[in-house]
């Protein structure tokens, strides 16, 4: 695991956990769950990792192991916060602060004060991101920790930047920097560099900021922190831009597109390497359980295959793609591939948690069935691919496998129809379902085959993050599309000679995480 080896690692973990079991040793079960968890993790396979932790945390709970209980469930508000569940992380977060406080751990206590002030800083509730950030830098300045609290520094900067008290936002990241410095932390004086340039940009001083992004472009160089690099020479794009110095924009801005391809790439050829791994363990695995075999019970064990064989193969064609299965079946792997043309649909459901509290487990899985259901059989309609479901957020792409020039159309349609197909259960069933959040994005992606037990058709880029942003920026019973899918239906001919462009109605520069201010427009 600390390799990054992560295919084998989890193979190991796997392996090890029935041999746990057969001891009957609980504990190091659970221990297995959660280090397989923490993989998964890194993974971005986050409903697997949800489930092996609640799996360790019922064994941790069973045996009341305190430390290991407020750790899991540290580890579980993580995973709740990246999916965006924001009551759920703080919920878990919160479990886990009263079990370290009970225990005087200062320093997970600050940690944990740290986790959720960055929950209230996405949910823009800035006066508890302040408290509780500034309850953690209080018991790192009393634990004498350094990085802990010049990361602490950061984060207030980072609140008050988004408060617009840059002066305040300037003072912190300038702490933030010295203690950086004195300790040698290159990737906290990276990132410090880019949040000053950041800053200096809003507040017009252009030259202060092409100093500290060539600082940040300069360390990021020397240490291969390509993300942080990324993002330096992205901002030294926009800052010549709005210096008129359109030459050294073009050219600083095409040293981001090649950053951008050598960063998805090597995600891309990492996922490939591990799932190829994978698949090369399964097959020695399962010609040795058939060498064995074979002696014994031949003609069952052939009959045997020949049915897993056909069930194998109805279930490949049920989960991925004609095209992408074919190519597995021929070659044992399918290969990544890049899609320029692509339009991403994404969508979550308003109130979960409160509609949850209103219907039973079964119920509730009952509810969800029949809305993913419905959504399955309209985009079925456009011949759009599903990709995947998490928790309550539904994901799906036009354009791949196999290119569609009316992507960016047939999303949209299908997002009408879903989104009445919604509303019109909310009629039938008032509060016992879901309000739906819709955010479409149009550009490229990279999409492949992620793991090799469990098959996942899986797509990556700037394009899935920028519509998952717009679903973010929607709100219930909304259609939120982004500028270029925007631009795409207006200038298309599919829609424009078929007569089925939609309406749109501007929204103007909406501030979304991570990425500025997007121009968004819902769909009329």
């Amino acid at each position: 695991m600390f390799e990054g080896k992560y295919a084998d690692a989890l193979d190991y973990y796997n392996r090890a956990i029935p041999i746990r079991e057969k001891l009957k040793d609980e504990l190091g079960v659970a221990d297995l769950y959660a280090n397989s968890a923490t993989i998964l993790g890194l993974q971005g396979s986050y409903s697997l990792a949800l489930q092996s932790h609640l799996k360790a945390l019922k064994i941790f709970e069973k045996k009341n192991e305190a430390t290991r209980i407020a750790s899991c469930s540290t580890n579980i508000g993580l995973i709740h916060k990246e999916q965006h569940h924001y009551e759920e992380a703080l919920k878990m977060f919160h479990h886990a602060l009263q079990i370290r406080e009970e225990k005087s751990d200062l320093k997970s206590v600050s940690d944990l004060l740290n986790n959720i002030g960055n929950v209230y800083q996405e949910l823009k509730d800035y006066p508890e991101a302040l408290r509780y950030h500034g309850l953690a830098l209080e018991i790192r300045e009393q634990l004498q920790e350094k990085e802990k609290v010049a990361m602490s520094f950061s984060n207030l900067g980072n609140i008050y930047q988004a408060k617009g008290e840059q002066k305040k936002a300037l003072e912190y990241y300038l702490k933030s920097l010295v203690l950086f410095q004195e300790t040698n932390e290159k990737r906290g004086i990276v990132q410090t560099y880019n949040n000053l340039g950041e800053l200096y940009f809003e507040l017009q001083n252009y030259e202060e900021a092409h100093r500290y992004l060539n600082l940040a472009v300069q360390l990021a160089e020397e240490t291969g922190l390509k993300n942080q690099l990324r993002k330096a020479v992205e901002f030294s794009s926009e800052t010549f831009a709005r210096e008129e110095n359109f030459e050294q924009a073009y050219k600083t801005h095409i040293r981001f597109i090649q950053l951008d391809k050598e960063i998805s790439n090597l995600e891309t050829q990492k996922q490939v390497a591990q799932m190829t791994m994978r698949h090369e363990i399964e097959q020695k695995e399962q010609a040795a359980e058939i060498e064995r075999e074979k002696n014994a019970e031949l003609t069952k064990a052939y009959n045997a295959l020949d049915s897993e064989k056909q069930r194998s193969e109805n279930l490949l064609l049920n989960i991925l793609p004609v095209e992408v299965a074919e190519e597995l079946k021929q070659k044992g792997k399918a290969t990544a591939k890049h899609f320029e043309n692509v339009t991403v649909f994404f969508s979550d459901f308003v109130g979960f948690t409160k509609v949850s509290m209103l219907l039973s487990p079964q119920e509730l899985v009952d509810e969800l069935h029949e809305c993913f259901k419905g959504f399955d059989e309209i985009i079925s309609k456009y011949s759009i691919e599903k990709i995947k479901t998490v928790g309550d957020a539904y994901l799906a792409a036009s354009g791949l496998p196999i290119a569609n020039e009316s992507h960016a159309l047939d999303v949209v349609n299908a997002a009408t129809e879903i989104k009445n197909f919604m509303l019109n259960r909310k009629k039938l069933l008032g509060e016992k379902t879901f309000e739906v959040r819709i955010g479409i994005h149009s550009g490229s992606v990279v999409a492949g085959i992620v793991g090799v037990k469990k098959f996942a058709y899986d797509i990556w880029g700037d394009t899935v993050n920028t519509a998952a942003r717009m679903e973010q920026n929607s709100v219930p019973g909304k259609i939120n599309v982004s500028e270029s899918t925007y631009e795409l239906l207006n200038r298309s001919s599919t829609s424009l000679r078929s007569g089925t462009c939609p309406s749109f109605q501007y929204r103007g520069e909406i501030e979304a995480k991570n990425k500025g201010k997007l121009k968004m427009y819902f769909v009329e």
